[in-house]
């Protein structure tokens, strides 16, 4: 195994940076382990943290001296969730998701086509949950990922595979309303995972396929478009191929701390990863390794919201990282 230091400066150079920019790398805390391929951290008001786990079927809570419970059995495989008005947590089902396991590791193998994608509402106290949305426009969700809040009350989400009019199926944001009345596709991205809001609420960020896309905002559930009435994206930051991009938080900066997937047989990978921080005009700042080759997402909590808990997928473990700024402050 490498060495620390060695690790450093060899994800620096996968990430196309100088390995002394991580010379001084924050340490890396273990919150919890035994998670069964954990996603979507999101810090809660009693120090605890809830998130996913994907290969259990559950929204989970670490409390801070790192102990587990469940919170809610939902089945399939959740994948992202956020809190939302009136606190109840909203979670991206996306269903169909396989892992297995491979000695003390988890690696994911595939998707079942068949199993329904739901946005589902849980009561975090209760541990009661229903079914938000199942389809849109009369078409089955497929692969819900990820969740964000606008100030307003309503989410955009993503989903990593839709029907496309092409006869293909594309990765797609949509817009959605909590009463379970109002859902539309707002855009289509390949290979749609991560999505966030900048500080200003004015940019939609979403990650597809290696890329951190960036989308104008124009109101509730609109995007700025082009010509053919399409959302126009302007590309932030492309991984020209070397790593695959997850899911992301933005700090206060407006910096998005994207996780990275390392590719190749995983059985030849190193057990070690890594997440990278991009501007909000596109440069590349810094790649902050982490135990783990499938660093899969973050979320900011702790005092003055400047620790960064990061989801180490592959492992089953939360980690935490203290960060020099504050992360953004989410809606709910």
């Amino acid at each position: 195994m490498l060495q620390r230091r060695e690790f450093l400066a060899a994800g620096a150079a996968l990430a196309g940076l100088p390995s002394a920019a991580l010379a001084q790398a924050p340490a890396v805390r273990i919150v919890a382990t035994g998670l069964k391929a954990p996603e979507s951290p999101k810090a809660l008001a009693d120090g605890s943290v809830m998130l996913v786990e994907m290969a259990r079927g559950t929204l989970t809570r670490v409390a801070p001296d790192g102990s587990v419970s469940v919170i809610a059995d939902l089945g399939g495989t959740p994948n992202g969730v956020a809190m939302g008005p009136g606190g109840a947590a909203y979670v991206c089902n996306s269903g169909g998701l396989i892992f297995k396991p491979a000695g003390d590791l988890m690696i994911f193998s595939g998707n079942n086509p068949d199993a329904p994608g739901l946005i589902q509402r849980v009561d975090i106290k209760t541990g009661a949950f229903s079914t938000l949305y199942s389809e849109a426009d009369g078409v089955k969700l497929q692969g819900p990922n990820d969740i964000v809040f606008d100030p307003r009350g309503g989410f955009w989400f993503t989903a990593a595979r839709m029907p496309h009019p092409a006869g293909t199926e594309r990765g797609a944001v949509f817009h959605a309303s909590i009463d379970g009345k109002t859902i539309r596709r707002v855009a289509w991205v390949t290979g749609s995972n991560g999505i966030g809001l900048s500080p200003d609420n004015r940019t939609l960020y979403v990650i597809g396929a290696g890329h951190l896309f960036g989308f104008a905002v124009e109101g509730p559930g609109r995007l700025g478009a082009g010509a053919d009435g399409e959302p126009v994206a302007r590309t932030i930051f492309d991984s020209a191929g070397k790593y695959g991009f997850d899911s992301m938080a933005l700090d206060s900066a407006g910096n998005a701390l994207i996780g990275c997937l390392q590719k190749g047989d995983p059985a030849a990978l190193p057990r070690e990863g890594f997440f990278i921080v991009v501007s909000p005009d596109g440069a590349l700042l810094d790649t902050i390794a982490m135990p783990d080759r499938f660093v899969t997402n973050i979320g900011f909590g702790g005092r003055d919201l400047k620790t960064a808990y990061v989801s180490l997928t592959n492992t089953g473990r939360l980690a935490a990282v203290a960060w020099p700024r504050p992360g953004l402050k989410l809606a709910y």
